[in-house]
């Protein structure tokens, strides 16, 4: 279903005479392959070749293009569109962090529809991809790591937490009873009703917060 441009800009009835009135289709490139797109030989199909480029592998798949066949799409076409097409490559290359001397080389390649030299020149966004996705996979990795390590140390924590709360309560139910004058043997049997421990634990706890 085409959309209508007008109606995506705000205001776009009150400022209608102003915007371009025309309707658009969205082309989802992904859907199409390169062999498809090679099927329809014109300047488009090799825009949306570009287009497509957003991972190493697709670096290669463009590197594998029959070159010919490139170069013939390209014959003729106006260097105004040559231009355009240098420009659409060079945002994806600024993209991939390639350096700008070699950004204005590759694009340079394009505007002289020397695609030869392009192909070959791209071995070296191949690589430098490659090291990319290394260099974010292992970045990945460490923050993985950082937070498998905070969320250890906050288990610890909450352990720790645990474990003293525990032990307070203890400390609390020897104080009450003797505060109410009851004997070490009671609180013995109060920490194994109350807190599950069993004798010999209950009389450590007791014979240490026991007040004499």
């Amino acid at each position: 279903m085409p959309l209508d441009f007008r109606s995506r800009i705000r205001e776009g009835e009150t400022f209608g005479k102003y915007i371009p009135d025309f309707e658009y289709y969205l082309v989802p490139l992904r859907d199409y392959s390169n062999e498809e797109l090679m099927g329809k030989p014109d300047e488009i199909s090799f825009v949306m070749m570009i287009n497509k480029l957003q991972t190493a592998e697709d670096i290669r798949n463009f590197r594998h293009l029959p070159r010919e066949r490139i170069e013939a799409i390209l014959k003729d076409t106006p260097g105004y569109l040559m231009d355009t097409i240098a420009d659409i490559l060079k945002a994806f290359l600024l993209k991939m962090n390639v350096p700008i001397p070699e950004v204005e080389n590759l694009t340079d390649k394009v505007r002289e529809k020397k695609m030869d030299e392009l192909f070959a020149d791209m071995e070296k966004m191949d690589i430098q991809a490659e090291r990319q996705n290394t260099a974010n996979e292992r970045e990945r990795a460490d923050k993985a790591e950082e937070r498998a390590d905070r969320a250890e140390k906050r288990a610890d924590k909450a352990e720790e937490r645990a474990g003293q709360e525990a032990e307070n309560a203890i400390k609390s139910i020897i104080e009450v009873c003797q505060e109410l004058e009851a004997s070490k043997e009671a609180a013995i049997r109060k920490l194994m009703e109350k807190k599950s421990l069993p004798y010999k634990e209950a009389l450590v706890k007791t014979e240490l917060y026991w007040k004499e």
